[in-house]
């Protein structure tokens, strides 16, 4: 009965998998740091593994400022039960658009299941569910009847606009897969797999939002111990290309880990195999990351440079990430299979 009952999860993850995909969802420059949000197979994908239950918790934060005008901020709660090798996550997000007074919550769940495939393959899918809400402020809004020979009267208007409510409330359902050995993973998600219809005030629907996933983790010998562990001392190329209808966009950089510090570059664009309407390459930005770690401990700083010939103005993006995963001596770095070698940042 329990065989049966996980091959129809994967069933319903696959099956999600193939919907296809059409405005785009904020970045992440540290998209490794909240991989859980890249793709739901990551829930409970842990560091470190202690007998002691309160190893199986992390928790994570992630801030991010797009300019002046775009701000965006997750939390995730997530863990792992070894016997049933289930992954639990809940989330919590808050994008907020200050120039049309756009702000959009949510929270929701993701869980995710491991499978062995063989001695050195595994696998993982997940499912995550989101309730979100998305709300428009026209409390600032002036409108013509308010305003009179002597100029704003500050009396109410009669205006249907100020009374209208392009709020609205929608349930959103992603899923994916990841495929890994030791030191290489692979994966695909999809998000807003049911296309739900955004707001009250419109029969507009999120585009499906389709993201290829692969890494490799290259790793160095390292004897001495930091903290307590041996010095994580490694390298992390990593690659990822995303479809959200008309928008096509690729991330491929590399990440360095020498305990207490890592470092990386990404590189956000198409520049190798599209050209944009005047012929140039097609690019976006540049994304610098630096940060430290320590058992269990992880804060990370990312700065973006835009390629693109336009600018926004205002501030560069930046972001920070914080997370923490409780460990002690005597336990161990999760390394050897059924664990994706993601970077642990």
């Amino acid at each position: 009965m329990e065989n049966r009952t996980w091959r129809v999860f994967y069933l319903l993850i696959l099956m999600l998998n193939g919907f296809r995909s059409r405005a785009q969802d904020m970045q992440q420059a540290q998209f490794y740091a909240f991989p859980v949000l890249v793709n739901p197979a990551f829930a409970g994908n842990m560091e470190f593994d202690c007998k002691d239950l309160r190893s199986n918790f992390r928790a994570s934060l992630q801030s991010r400022r797009q300019w002046s005008a775009f701000k965006s901020d997750a939390f995730a709660l997530e863990l792992f039960r070894k016997k049933s090798r289930l992954g639990f996550a809940l989330l919590f997000r808050s994008q907020r658009q200050s120039g049309s007074r756009l702000q959009t919550t949510g929270a929701g769940a993701a869980v995710s299941h491991r499978l062995s495939l063989g001695e050195n393959w595994h696998m993982a899918s997940g499912i995550q569910f989101n309730l979100v809400h998305r709300n428009f402020d026209f409390r600032d809004f002036r409108f013509t009847d308010q305003f009179s020979d002597k100029g704003f009267s500050g009396q109410s208007t009669a205006d249907n606009l100020a009374s209208a409510s392009p709020a609205g409330t929608y349930a959103d359902l992603s899923a994916g897969t990841l495929f890994f050995t030791r030191l290489f993973w692979t994966g695909i998600s999809i998000h807003h797999a049911n296309q739900p219809v955004v707001s009250d005030f419109s029969d507009f629907r999120l585009p499906v939002k389709l993201s290829l996933q692969a890494g490799y983790k290259f790793e160095f010998r390292s004897d001495p111990n930091f903290g307590l562990f041996k010095r994580d001392v490694s390298l992390h190329p990593v690659w990822m290309l995303r479809w959200q209808n008309p928008f096509t966009q690729m991330d491929a950089g590399l990440y360095y880990n020498y305990e207490p510090f890592f470092g990386g570059l990404i590189y956000r664009g198409l520049g190798l195999i599209r050209k944009d309407a005047d012929g140039l390459a097609s690019q976006d930005a540049a994304v610098f990351l630096l940060g430290i770690k320590k058992d269990g401990f992880r804060l990370g700083y990312s700065l973006e440079v835009n390629l693109k010939r336009k600018t926004y103005g205002g501030f560069p993006t930046q972001e920070l990430t914080l997370s923490y995963q409780y460990a002690k001596k005597g336990c161990l770095r999760r390394r050897f299979g059924k664990w994706i070698s993601i970077p642990s940042f």
